[in-house]
């Protein structure tokens, strides 16, 4: 479960967080003391706003202003038929373990199905395994491919070549 700095377990798992994991009480204390001081917030999705109220914000005071999906700078350019496009980090509160068990139904249906996964995943090693042990668990290999970060010519390629962009979010 993604909490940010709450989560000790977390921190301790990752490079140098024993360390770490020392002063995350005292963090937790200063965050949320300076957190409580602010008249509102605006955070961009329902993950974000659970993280506030997580530390102690009421709802009242945290709104939430969805990110609009513009228009791209490039026309589609010749979709491939049930190509689907995630593109976001690769963390627990984003959903992809939830796309992936999804695509395990749809696939079902659309054998062709193919989900292109665009993000960085090197920030949460532990939830990359889970991810492609999932892939394998559900045999979707051949339907999912973990492509990492992209340069802007990159993402536009393949973005132009999705049929469908899909944003989960836990």
């Amino acid at each position: 479960d993604y909490r940010s700095s709450k989560c000790s377990n977390c921190v301790k798992k990752r490079k140098g967080g024993s360390i770490r994991s020392i002063f995350l009480p005292l963090t937790n204390l200063l965050i949320k003391k300076y957190l409580r001081k602010i008249n509102r917030f605006i955070v961009l999705s329902n993950s974000s706003k659970k993280i506030l109220v997580d530390y102690g914000i009421s709802n009242s005071k945290t709104d939430i202003v969805y990110l609009p999906f513009l228009k791209p700078k490039f026309e589609k350019n010749n979709p491939l038929t049930d190509s689907l496009l995630y593109v976001g980090w690769i963390e627990p509160h984003k959903g992809l373990d939830v796309l992936i068990k999804a695509l395990n139904l749809v696939q079902k249906e659309f054998p062709n199905v193919k989900l292109n996964v665009i993000g960085s995943y090197d920030s949460n090693p532990i939830y990359f395994k889970k991810i492609n042990d999932l892939i394998k668990k559900l045999n979707v290999s051949k339907n999912v491919s973990i492509l990492g970060r992209k340069n802007d010519n990159e993402f536009r390629q393949i973005f132009s070549q999705s049929e469908i962009i899909i944003i989960p979010e836990q």
